[in-house]
């Protein structure tokens, strides 16, 4: 299944490619909504509009002692690692048309 995502060489057809696609941008998705989650999941309930900063309860990443640099790093590996596995995608369905999949850096 890795190979699916990450390998640069060979065919893919469409729906391959559209599914393929709408497995990673979901992924992704998830990431970002478990993330915005649990980051104010302690705020769940309450009336945000009354209250101060220094009122706020700590976020589910701070009670956890989660650093924001930690958080951060996941999201970039992730976007690397979708960027990667599009670029991919991209380059196999060049390939269908009969180029070159360097072409998918170019456009």
């Amino acid at each position: 299944m890795l190979r699916f995502f990450f390998d640069f060489d060979g065919r893919i057809t469409r729906t391959q490619y559209a599914l393929g696609a709408i497995a990673i941008w979901g992924s992704l998705f998830a990431l970002m909504v478990a993330i915005a989650l649990a980051g104010s999941s302690l705020l769940v309930g309450q009336d945000i509009t009354s209250l101060r900063v220094s009122d706020m309860p700590p976020s589910l990443f701070e009670a956890l002692g989660i650093n924001s640099v930690a958080i951060l790093f996941v999201v970039i590996l992730a976007m690397f690692f979708t960027g990667l596995s599009m670029l991919a995608l991209s380059s196999k369905r060049f390939h269908d048309m009969g180029q070159s999949g360097i072409w998918v850096l170019l456009g």
